[in-house]
């Protein structure tokens, strides 16, 4: 993610964040949020501090299977297990990127550390391609 993709947003709700020195990872730190910038497997739970509940909208499905199962473990590391809204995409992705992410997938990432909810999911396109596919909504709690 670039600074500007942070700064852009801050700066249209008015803060103008302050970004200290954090070694590998930058925090750009304002009243209220903490955005940060760099390689997530070096983010530690030191320089994050508590989380007390995760959004994730498209992480997970940007990255290969592989790659999600190493994102996922260290998500759960990070995080102490936080709560988690979690937002996946499922299409046919044989075309990928953005692999389709589906329920038992789903249970095979977080399923030792959280009870899964399915939320109410909506039919959607693919990236604006014509590709039908579904929003899958997931609550994510303390197991």
């Amino acid at each position: 993610m670039s600074g500007l993709a942070i700064r852009q947003p801050l700066g249209g709700l008015g803060l103008t964040p302050e970004i200290p020195a954090t070694g590998r990872i930058r925090r750009h730190s304002a009243p209220g949020i903490n955005v940060f910038q760099g390689d997530f497997q070096a983010l530690t739970p030191d320089i994050l501090g508590q989380v007390d509940g995760i959004h994730d909208r498209a992480a997970v499905f940007a990255l290969l299977p592989d790659l999600q199962r190493v994102y996922g473990a260290h998500l759960v590391g990070l995080t102490g297990a936080a709560p988690l809204l979690l937002i996946c995409l499922e299409h046919d992705s044989a075309a990928g990127p953005h692999f389709s992410v589906t329920g038992p997938e789903v249970a095979a990432l977080y399923g030792g550390h959280y009870r899964i909810t399915l939320l109410p999911s909506e039919p959607t396109e693919a990236f604006g391609l014509g590709r039908a596919a579904v929003n899958l909504v997931w609550h994510l709690a303390r197991g």
